[in-house]
């Protein structure tokens, strides 16, 4: 399918000392689509994984503060059309985002967290890979 050249993706994510928040944005850095998003996070940590996420092209911001706080702080910088919330502990299929255009522009847009469905449908595959992914396991749809 053919993408919209002039829609972009804001991707935030938000954690409070997890060092394994590098990992979810090396995957999201790893996209196969270039230039049509940007990561914005909010992490707190008393370690040195700032280090690590200040070597990456990301928004970061360094804060102390609770979760609503925090995204509110993310969309005060979000750029794009498209604002996708991921979970630190999440690693993203190299399609994830183009997937998330994909359906934009297709027209079969869903808004919400979590989608039970007959068919594996797009979001059912997206939400598949994620927990497939980060927990190695293998999900029943219904």
């Amino acid at each position: 399918m053919r993408l919209k050249n002039d829609v972009k993706i804001s991707v935030i994510l938000t954690a409070k000392n997890y060092s394994g928040i590098v990992d979810c944005v090396k995957s999201l850095l790893n996209q196969d689509i270039k230039d049509r998003y940007e990561v914005i996070v909010v992490y707190y940590s008393r370690d040195d994984d700032y280090k690590e996420l200040e070597k990456l092209p990301i928004t970061l911001i360094k804060k102390d503060c609770n979760l609503g706080t925090a995204r509110q702080l993310c969309l005060e910088k979000a750029k794009g059309d498209i604002l996708v919330v991921i979970d630190a502990d999440c690693i993203a299929p190299k399609n994830y985002l183009r997937r998330i255009l994909e359906a934009f522009n297709s027209g079969d847009v869903y808004v919400g967290t979590y989608v039970r469905t007959w068919e594996r449908d797009f979001i059912s595959q997206v939400v598949g890979s994620i927990y497939e992914a980060t927990y190695n396991m293998h999900r029943k749809w219904l």
